[in-house]
């Protein structure tokens, strides 16, 4: 199943790789689609950790949390994005 955080996980990889092209192309297959699930909201909540984009990140998580309450990862990246941040309101709305 093709999803919106493989596509962009994809586009990071080959970014890495020095393939410009390809990764523009998979960021546009993960813009086409729509996030899906708690492990793809977690996905792309990591994914905007790792680039420094808290307000962001802490969307997507509070989002994969809202499909699965228990999911430990997605409260762990939350809290840091919070200390990051040093912001402790609730995340703005998708």
């Amino acid at each position: 199943m093709q999803s919106k955080s493989l596509y962009l996980r994809r586009a990071y990889f080959l970014e890495g790789l020095g393939k410009s092209a390809e990764a523009h192309k998979a960021r546009a297959q993960a813009v086409a689609l729509p996030a899906e699930g708690a492990a793809d909201h977690f996905l792309i909540g990591e994914e905007l950790y790792r680039r420094g984009q808290w307000d962001d990140a802490r969307a997507a998580l509070s989002r994969a949390l809202t499909s699965q309450p228990s999911h430990f990862w997605a409260r762990f990246f939350l809290a840091v994005c919070h200390l990051k941040s040093q912001r402790w309101d609730a995340p703005r709305k998708p």
